[in-house]
């Protein structure tokens, strides 16, 4: 997907709804959720389960978001975890695909890592849990495809760091979902807020119900494409997208 994109987009009129259509989705979720508690994108580490196409647009989209709020480009990666199936994704860990290393940990960064208590097995491998645990993210998102990676003890650790978290279980159809809406606000006592990439339906919390917002590539990709030819656009820039997902946040 990445290499077509590159191919074409400067002289079609073209996106890839895979890395720019899930980026631009779940951002607009995470700044309307982060606008809903009253905080700000880079207040805090942003954690992403899933380091494919859709992972690694979403971390591409939040770098330029983070550098338009006035943070250095190495800045911005500092505030991004990416994971794999087989754990986060720093330099030198075999097995780290091209596409994910531009967000693999430095050596700094692991070594911050360790002292925090979070370091490499014998396996060289640092998972999920113990990522959460060390670095405390606002938001955790899963593109891995992976039922359940998102399982009681890692969504109590995530509560644990932050009061409110944002979880954005992407994967589908709805059979792969990092976790459920209804085990996730039990597990969270509903304090997370929640997006889905499949539908679900409503969840009762403490005697209320919880509609479950799906943050589908949907709400993206038609009007991006229409209003690209409605107005005889020469490209697709990353600009429009980033207008496209702002416009989106801004109705949620």
């Amino acid at each position: 997907a990445r290499r077509v994109l590159d191919a074409h987009r400067n002289r079609l009129a073209s996106f890839n709804d895979d890395i720019q259509g899930t980026s631009g989705v779940a951002c607009a979720a995470i700044l309307a959720g982060l606008q809903g508690l009253g905080a700000t994108l880079g207040q805090g580490p942003i954690v992403i389960f899933g380091a494919g196409t859709a992972g690694c647009g979403i971390a591409e989209r939040l770098e330029r978001l983070l550098i338009r709020q006035g943070l250095s480009p190495d800045e911005a990666r500092s505030r991004l975890w990416l994971l794999d199936r087989r754990g986060l994704v720093y330099a030198g860990r075999p097995g780290v695909r091209d596409l994910a290393l531009p967000w693999a940990a430095d050596a700094l960064r692991m070594e911050a890592l360790a002292q925090a208590g979070a370091q490499p097995d014998a396996e060289g491998r640092v998972g999920l849990l113990a990522l959460l645990e060390a670095v405390k993210p606002m938001v955790l998102i899963g593109t891995s495809t992976v039922a359940g990676a998102f399982d009681q003890a890692v969504i109590e650790a995530l509560c644990r760091g932050c009061a409110r978290p944002i979880v954005l279980p992407l994967s589908n159809p709805t059979a792969l979902a990092e976790v459920t809406p209804d085990d996730l606000l039990r597990w969270s006592e509903g304090r997370a807020l929640v997006a889905t990439g499949s539908p679900f339906a409503p969840v009762q919390v403490a005697g209320t119900m919880r509609q479950i917002g799906q943050c589908n590539n949907c709400f993206v990709f038609p009007g991006l494409g229409f209003g690209a030819l409605a107005v005889g656009a020469r490209e697709v820039s990353e600009a429009m997208i980033d207008a496209s997902l702002e416009a989106l946040a801004a109705v949620i």
